[in-house]
């Protein structure tokens, strides 16, 4: 058996670099690198241990040694990993590791430049071992980077990939731009919310000011909010202080509650008192709350004293209520309006006043714009739930937990309205005798987005439904995602199933007044073109109808007669 200085076999050298790949996988770089001095004196002059020895000293802030190895590496064996890394080096401080990531990139130009056999089975036994660990998008990415060699022979040097700082694929780099493109940045955002990782902070940075695109921007922040990393703290703080979109502000506010920031509470107290924005006054009250808990309470209850928005105050003051914080049933009075929570879910429930148990009644949901509340969306309905003996329920879907709840708020971690709507629904079948296997669903506004994405989500639980006053609809269109399109979302594997032709099929109008915004009237009017075209190419009956209200404005109100007669009678 072949062995190193100090007697060490090469079974027990494979054993340790095994090992201190595990450690440097793992964040401890000093272990790593101990073990590492040992083989390197074991192996003097090795260029893969004393590569790998610079890559941890580098990690552990000992730059100047990890320079001086990066330099003799170039020096000794010219072009090679480390050229990239020397000059990396010198630029900006180690950012935070992705140390699995780092590991298999330096396992790779080791497998790439050994010709000894025995550290060839070290590197391979490192990377597969640290492709079992990594997220398949990394593995991926690191063997078409690299192929692994046949047994006995390794690639020439030049085709391995050289490490860099930090290590971005390229379609990272054109999903950002993408982002700031508006015809393409739904999808590139879905795709970042599956690739992006604390490598990425320096590039997310930069586009967080990038002044091309707002939405992107927002979409940046939220990002960041989702990575969690104390290095975008300044990025977001500088967002939230001086970005001229206010999406963007409010998700910088959103990002930073996440991270848990202390040294931006003063930032977030200034945006919830000043900023221009209600939605951005809103988002620094919950970031603030999310990062004081209780102690925020007094900040809030003063704001609440001069804010002027009225959905703003309706939210401040849920965020301070803990009685339906949790899960609290709804009482059953008929005739009167009942209150009560699911999962921390607001919602208000209406029982007619000749409601009898033994008798099933079904069940009519009212959905709520952007600026409304639930009682208004609940209470259009009660002199219609009395004649036609049905229940009412109105949930309150708050900006600061379903700030999308119009394209069901799916995210990366976020509540997905759709699904908590019908929990809600499952929650009132315990103390009420109704039906919810299907139901009647109307929406103003954002509620009415809602809408046409639920009933395309949901087709079997709709008896009918009605969207009013949307700004925007689900198109039938396979080149975007879902919610603007139909191409199954990766942030959402379920929309794969989405079948436009069961929403032609599903009684639904289509509600818009004449004196609504012209471009929500032009958005009705696409989305009715599409419909005909797409039922005319896949020889469907549609049953989605149009329902212009004259001189109808954009308030729930004002569609509310028009929309009632659809959705009990089928006809316009």
């Amino acid at each position: 058996m072949k062995r190193g200085n100090h007697g060490v076999s090469s079974e027990e050298a494979r054993r340790q670099y095994r090992e201190a790949g595990r450690l440097y996988r793992g964040g401890r770089f000093a272990e790593a690198l101990s073990l590492l001095d040992a083989l390197d004196q074991a192996f003097p002059g090795s260029k893969e241990i004393t590569f790998h020895r610079a890559l941890c000293l580098w990690r552990t802030g000992q730059l100047p040694e990890a320079q001086e190895l990066f330099d003799a590496l170039c020096e000794k064996h010219g072009d090679g990993p480390w050229v990239t890394w020397r000059d990396k080096l010198g630029e900006a401080a180690p950012p935070e590791p992705d140390p699995r990531a780092a590991w298999i990139m330096a396992a790779i130009a080791l497998v790439a430049s050994i010709p000894c056999a025995m550290l060839y089975g070290w590197g391979a036994s490192v990377e597969r071992e640290a492709a079992a660990s990594q997220p398949a998008r990394a593995a991926t990415a690191a063997s078409e980077a690299a192929p692994e060699a046949p047994h006995g022979s390794a690639p020439d040097i030049e085709t391995a990939q050289t490490p860099s700082d930090p290590p971005v694929p390229a379609s990272v780099e054109q999903l950002l731009r993408d982002l700031h493109n508006p015809l393409h940045t739904n999808e590139a955002y879905a795709e970042l919310c599956q690739s992006v990782t604390h490598d990425h902070l320096p590039l997310l940075h930069r586009a967080l000011e990038d002044k091309t695109y707002g939405v992107a921007r927002s979409r940046v922040a939220r990002l960041l909010g989702h990575l969690r990393h104390h290095r975008s703290v300044a990025p977001l703080r500088k967002a939230l202080a001086s970005d001229s979109f206010a999406w963007a502000r409010r998700q910088a506010a959103w990002a930073l509650g996440r991270i848990g920031a202390p040294l931006s509470a003063k930032d977030l107290e200034r945006a919830m008192r000043s900023d221009s924005d209600p939605g951005v006054r809103l988002s620094a009250a919950a970031a603030l709350h999310e990062i004081k808990g209780m102690a925020a309470h007094p900040l809030l209850q003063e704001a609440i004293q001069t804010e002027p928005d009225h959905e703003a105050v309706l939210a401040m003051r849920w965020l301070l209520d803990t009685e339906f914080k949790g899960t609290r049933p709804p009482p059953v009075t008929p005739g009167e309006i009942g209150y009560a929570s699911f999962k921390g879910t607001l919602y208000k429930l209406y029982v007619p006043g000749d409601y009898r148990e033994g008798s099933p009644r079904r069940i009519l949901v009212s959905v709520h714009g952007s600026s409304g509340t639930p009682e208004v969306y609940l209470d259009m309905f009660c002199e219609d739930a009395e004649k036609r003996g049905f229940v009412v329920v109105a949930p309150f879907f708050d900006t600061v937990v379903f700030p999308y709840y119009d394209c069901l708020s799916f995210d990366l971690d976020g509540t997905r309205s759709d699904l908590r709507l019908l929990e809600i629904l499952d929650a009132v079948a315990e103390v009420v005798d109704v039906q919810t296997d299907r139901f009647y669903l109307f929406g103003n506004s954002k509620g009415g987005q809602f809408v046409s994405r639920f009933v395309l989500a949901h087709p079997d639980r709709i008896l009918s439904a009605a969207a009013c006053g949307s700004g925007n609809y689900v198109m039938p269109d396979p080149a975007f995602y879902f919610p603007r399109g139909i191409k199954p979302n990766p942030l959402l594997p379920e929309s794969a199933s989405f079948d436009f032709g069961r929403l032609l099929q599903t009684p639904f109008a289509v509600v818009i007044g004449t004196r609504d915004l012209p471009r929500r009237n032009a958005a009705a009017d696409r989305f009715m073109d599409a419909v005909r075209t797409y039922a005319s190419q896949n020889g469907l009956k549609s049953q989605v109808r149009f329902i212009s209200v004259p001189l109808g404005e954009h308030a729930g109100k004002s569609n509310y007669p028009a929309a009632s007669k659809f959705l009990f009678t089928g006809r316009p």
